[in-house]
């Protein structure tokens, strides 16, 4: 996935680019980006993503966990209020 931008990266470090061709290669790897946001690109992503799953005895990808926020974070009644200023 990452490819595309590499590819472009690459291409713009180069000491003969020019304005044109940068802004061609960006058309480009835009064009490469938008063919890779379909429902068969992301099958496939999905199906390589599992394959490698097995293959490496990985687990398998999980919402993240809902954590709670810091409790200097959290509001109460005795929390400091909120600065306000004097002057306009």
């Amino acid at each position: 996935m990452c490819e595309p931008c590499e590819r472009l990266s690459f291409a713009n470090q180069k000491p003969t680019a020019t304005l044109f061709g940068s802004i061609e290669a960006a058309e480009v790897t835009k064009k490469e980006l938008q063919l890779l946001r379909s429902d068969a690109k992301f099958e496939e992503l999905w199906t390589e993503m599992e394959e490698k799953q097995c293959n490496f005895e990985l687990r398998p990808p999980a919402k993240p966990w809902k954590r709670q926020a810091p409790r200097r974070l959290e509001q109460s009644a005795c929390a400091s209020q909120n600065y306000t200023f004097d002057t306009a």
